[in-house]
C-alpha cells in the first residue's frame, strides 16, 4: 500500500512538473498595478487606456518568461512609439502603424533573464503613444519537448544544491578521511555490476563515516534495470544517505535513459537520478522527464561552459559537472556542482591545490580559517587590502525575509577586516532595500554603518539607487513628496559624516557632499568615494519625481568640479608622480551616463598629463575645464562597484580595471547566478581586495557566495 501511494504522488508530482512554463499574461489598462514608471515619463490614464508623450523615461513591466522560448505579443493602441524586449534585444517601432492591432512575433534569448522586461517608449516627437491591452503568448513547444515548472524545479532542489567533490576510484577510511579533510562534500564511487555491490557498501560506509555525500554510478551500459534492481536490494538504507543515482555511462542516450528513469522511480520514489552526457551534447539536449534529474556533463575543457550556461538558464534543474581538477575554478565560476577526478596517489596533493574552491562547501569556521589563512599568506609590503560588500539591501525585519540578516553579515565582515588589520571597509551601495519610510530606512542605514563600524576603520558608503527610496515612492503612482524620501543631507549624516571624523576628505564648497577620498601613504594610493546620484528631488509637471534614482545614475557639475580641483590633484604631494587613484561607486560610471564624457575626459587627462574641457546640455547639466600638465601623468588603478548583482571584469577604454562584484544579500537573480542557502555562508558574500601595484593586480578573496578573483589592474596586452 505504501508503495502504492509513493507511485500516486509521483505520478501527482509529475504532472504537475508537465503543466510548467511561463503562462500567458494579458493585461487591460484600467490601472497601472504591477507597472514602474521611471524617470519624469509623461503619462496619464484615459479611457482603459495609458498614454505616453515624452519624456526619457522608463514604462515597463517584468514578466515571467522562458528563456530561448518563441512568443507573441499582441496590442492594441495607436500613436507612435517603441516596444522594447529587455533594453534592446528585440526594438519594434511604431507598432500600430499599419492597424491599432498588432502582432509582434519573436524569440526570447536563451541567456535572457527569466523575468522578461517589457518596456514601452514614447517617440521624442512628443506625440501620444496609447496603449490598451498587452497579451504575451507562449508558442507551443516542438513535438517532444519537456518543460518544467521553473518554480518547482528550484525548490524542489537536492540538498545541498550545490556539492563539490572527488572521484579518486575505490576509496577506504583512509581516502575517504583526506577527502573530507579538503572541504569536499561529496565523492563519486562507481561499481560495473552485481559482483561489486558488497565493495560498493563498503565505499559507502567509509564516505558516510567522513560526512561526504556518496554518488553511485553504473558504468556499465547493460542490464542496467536488472543491475540497480540488485543494488537496491543490496544497499539497503544506504540509498536514503546516497546523494545521487548515476543510473548509466554517457554512452547511454536520452531516450533510453528517460526509459530507464521511468521504469526505476517507483522502486527509488525520493532518489535523485544523475543524467550523464558529454558536454557538447547540451545545445540540443531535450530534458528529461523525470524531475528528480539532476545533469551530469563530462568536460574535457572548459569549452561547452557557455552552452551548459544556456541550457541551465532555460531548464534550471541540478547541474554536475566532470572533470579534471584543473577545471575546479572553471566550474566553480559557472555556479555548479562539480566532481574532480584525481588519481589515489595523487589525492592529498591535488586536493591541496584546489582547496579554495573547494571551501566552498565548507561550515563558516572553515571558510573564514581558509579566507584568513590565504590572506595572510599572500600578504605583501606596500599593498593596499580592504573589505569590500555590496547591493545588501537590508531590510530590518522580525521575520527571516531577503535582506533581513545584513547587519549579521557586516558585522562578520568588520571582525574579519578587524583582525587581518586591513586599511578600510567599504558598502558599495544599495546598503537597503530603500522600501520603507525615510525614517525607517535612515535607521536600517546607521546599522549597517554601525556593523561596518565595529572594525574600527574608516568606513566607505557610497550612495546605490536603492538608498534614496525614490523609486520605491513611485511605484505607488501618487505625488510626490520629497519629505518622504532619504535627502543627500540625510545620507550624509548617516554615512558619510564618519568617514570624516576618520580623515576622508569631503568638498570645503559643500560640506554636505556624499563624496570624498582619502589617502593611503604606505601603498601610495588615494581611494575616492564617489556620489553617483545626486538627486535633486525636484517635482515634475505631473506631481512626480523628474528623476528617479533607480533608473538614472550619474554625476553633477558640482562633483566634477571637486575631482578636478581636489580629488584628482596631487600638487601638495613631492612625490606626486608615484601616487595612484582608485574609484568605489555603486555603478561603474559609463560615457553614457549624465556626464560619463565628461568624466573619461577628465580621467584621460589625468592620467596622461593633459588637458581637458567638455560640456554637457542634457541630465546633470554641467560645462567644466581641466588642466594637469603641471601635475604630470598619475594612473588610475581600478574602480570597484556593484549594482548588477554579478562578478564582471573589464576594462574601461582608458584601460584601467573595473570590477563589479556580486551582491551580498541572499537573492537568486538568475537560475545562473549562485545559489544562495538561507544560513549557510553562502547567503552572504563579500571580500577581501587586495591591490598589488608591484605585480600589478588585484585580488578578491571571498566569503559566501561566489569564488575568488585574479585579475590585472591594467588591460592585458592582446
Amino acid at each position: 500500500m505504501k508503495k502504492l501511494s509513493a507511485i500516486l504522488a509521483l505520478s501527482l508530482a509529475l504532472a504537475q512538473a508537465f503543466a510548467g512554463g511561463a503562462k500567458p499574461f494579458k493585461h487591460t489598462f484600467d490601472s497601472l498595478k504591477g507597472w514602474d514608471i521611471r524617470n519624469g515619463i509623461n503619462y496619464k490614464i484615459e479611457n482603459g487606456a495609458v498614454v505616453l508623450s515624452g519624456g526619457q523615461g522608463l514604462f515597463f513591466k517584468r514578466i515571467p518568461a522562458d528563456p530561448g522560448r518563441e512568443y507573441e505579443l499582441k496590442l492594441k493602441g495607436s500613436g507612435e512609439g517603441f516596444v522594447c524586449i529587455e533594453w534592446t534585444q528585440h526594438v519594434f517601432e511604431n507598432p500600430f502603424a499599419k492597424s491599432p492591432n498588432a502582432s509582434l512575433k519573436f524569440k526570447y534569448g536563451k541567456t535572457s533573464n527569466p523575468r522578461m522586461m517589457l518596456r514601452f517608449m514614447p517617440q521624442k516627437s512628443g506625440k501620444p503613444f496609447r496603449i490598451e491591452s498587452v497579451e504575451l503568448i507562449p508558442a507551443p513547444d516542438p513535438e517532444g519537448w519537456v518543460r518544467h515548472d521553473r518554480n518547482l524545479l528550484q525548490k524542489s532542489a537536492p540538498t545541498p544544491p550545490i556539492v563539490r567533490g572527488v572521484a579518486a576510484g575505490k576509496i577506504d577510511k583512509a581516502s575517504a578521511k583526506i577527502i573530507s579533510d579538503s572541504n569536499a562534500r561529496a565523492v563519486l564511487l562507481r561499481f560495473s555490476g552485481k559482483a561489486e555491490l558488497e565493495s560498493l557498501n563498503r565505499q559507502i560506509d567509509a564516505a558516510v563515516d567522513a560526512g561526504l555525500l556518496p554518488i553511485v554510478w553504473l558504468n556499465a551500459d547493460k542490464n542496467l534495470a536488472e543491475t540497480w534492481l540488485a543494488a537496491k536490494k543490496s544497499l539497503g538504507g544506504r540509498v536514503e544517505k546516497i546523494y545521487a543515482l548515476m543510473l548509466a555511462p554517457p554512452s547511454v542516450p536520452r531516450d533510453e535513459f528517460n526509459a530507464l528513469a521511468k521504469k526505476l522511480r517507483p522502486e527509488f520514489p525520493s532518489a535523485w537520478f544523475a543524467f550523464n552526457a558529454p558536454a557538447k551534447d547540451y545545445p540540443d539536449l531535450n530534458p528529461i522527464e523525470d524531475i528528480k534529474t539532476i545533469y551530469c556533463a563530462q568536460f574535457g575543457s572548459s569549452e561547452n561552459l557557455g552552452a551548459v550556461a544556456e541550457f541551465r538558464n532555460m531548464t534550471p534543474a541540478p547541474f554536475l559537472a566532470l572533470g579534471a581538477p584543473e577545471l575546479a575554478e572553471a566550474f566553480e565560476n559557472a555556479n555548479i556542482s562539480w566532481i574532480v577526478g584525481i588519481k589515489p596517489r595523487e589525492l592529498r596533493a591535488k586536493t591541496a591545490q584546489i582547496s579554495r574552491p573547494m571551501h566552498k562547501g565548507a561550515p563558516a569556521e572553515k571558510q573564514l580559517e581558509s579566507l584568513e589563512k590565504t590572506f595572510l599568506k599572500n600578504r605583501k609590503p606596500g599593498t593596499l587590502s580592504f573589505a569590500f560588500a555590496t547591493d545588501t539591501h537590508y531590510h530590518s525585519s522580525d521575520k527571516p525575509i531577503i535582506g533581513s540578516r545584513t547587519i549579521e553579515h557586516m558585522k562578520l565582515m568588520a571582525q574579519t577586516a578587524k583582525k587581518l588589520k586591513l586599511d578600510f571597509v567599504a558598502n558599495g551601495g544599495d546598503m537597503v532595500q530603500g522600501a520603507k519610510k525615510r525614517e525607517e530606512s535612515l535607521a536600517d542605514m546607521r546599522g549597517v554603518i554601525a556593523a561596518m563600524s565595529e572594525s574600527g576603520l574608516p568606513v566607505f558608503a557610497t550612495i546605490g539607487n536603492h538608498d534614496d527610496g525614490v523609486f520605491w515612492h513611485l511605484r505607488t503612482f501618487k505625488k510626490s513628496d520629497a519629505s518622504e524620501v532619504v535627502s543627500g543631507k540625510d545620507w550624509h549624516a548617516a554615512c558619510v559624516a564618519q568617514a570624516l571624523e576618520k580623515g576622508a576628505v569631503g568638498d570645503k564648497n559643500f560640506p554636505e557632499a556624499g563624496y570624498y577620498y582619502m589617502d593611503f601613504p604606505e601603498p601610495k594610493i588615494r581611494v575616492v568615494n564617489l556620489h553617483m546620484s545626486e538627486n535633486p528631488m525636484t517635482i515634475g509637471a505631473n506631481g512626480r519625481f523628474e528623476i528617479d534614482s533607480c533608473g538614472l545614475l550619474g554625476l553633477t557639475q558640482r562633483q566634477l568640479d571637486w575631482l578636478a580641483s581636489r580629488a584628482l590633484n596631487f600638487s601638495d604631494k613631492p612625490d606626486a608622480a608615484r601616487w595612484a587613484v582608485i574609484f568605489i561607486s555603486h555603478m561603474t560610471v559609463k560615457p553614457a551616463m549624465p556626464n560619463g564624457k565628461q568624466f573619461f575626459g577628465m580621467l584621460k587627462a589625468f592620467t596622461t598629463g593633459g588637458k581637458f574641457s567638455g560640456e554637457n546640455k542634457g541630465f546633470f547639466p554641467s560645462k567644466i575645464s581641466c588642466d594637469f600638465t603641471k601635475q604630470g601623468a598619475i594612473p588610475v588603478l581600478m574602480s570597484i562597484a556593484g549594482h548588477e548583482h554579478i562578478d564582471d571584469i573589464r576594462y574601461s577604454s582608458l584601460g584601467f580595471l573595473c570590477a563589479t562584484l556580486l551582491n551580498d544579500v541572499e537573492r537568486q537573480e538568475t537560475s545562473t547566478a549562485p545559489r544562495r542557502a538561507i544560513g549557510e555562508p553562502s547567503e552572504s558574500s563579500w571580500s577581501i581586495v587586495t591591490i598589488d601595484r608591484k605585480n600589478n593586480e588585484a585580488i578578491f578573496l571571498r566569503y559566501g557566495a561566489g569564488t575568488d578573483l585574479r585579475a590585472p589592474l591594467t588591460r592585458p596586452a592582446k
